[in-house]
């Protein structure tokens, strides 16, 4: 799954979850669910309380979606990092340390070839 298909299902699971809170709210001020559901006492409509409700789970909404947006933003940028061993240049991949020419072939579905730089050329050359 690509991290940015990730990003969307969680920002999705979040927004159902809202969803539903919000519906639960007004579902429980409109049909009364504890006089319905436990036998209490009744009382009446209070489209105010619901409202301020809503406001301030929304304003908890949009604070968790914002956080939680950077925080998988930053993770995913984490993730983005190549682990590679200051000795002997292997890449840590899946649990395992591969050689450099393993890992472009395998997991960056690139060909290698060898050669030489400016720098190597001229050391070799002496």
């Amino acid at each position: 799954m690509k991290p940015k298909d990730t990003i969307r299902k969680i920002i999705v699971i979040e927004i159902v979850v809202f969803l539903l809170i919000i519906v639960f709210i007004w579902a429980e001020e409109i049909f009364d669910l504890p006089h319905l559901l436990l036998n209490a006492e009744p009382t009446p409509v209070n489209y105010e309380e619901s409202l301020i409700e809503t406001f301030i789970f929304t304003a908890i909404f949009g604070f968790l979606v914002y956080h939680t947006i950077r925080l998988l933003i930053r993770l995913r940028n984490l993730e983005s990092y190549v682990r590679i061993c200051a000795g002997c240049n292997k890449i840590y991949v899946e649990g395992r340390w591969v050689a450099l020419e393993e890992y472009f072939n395998r997991y960056a579905n690139k060909k290698t070839s060898h050669g030489l730089c400016d720098d190597c050329r001229k050391y070799y050359k002496k």
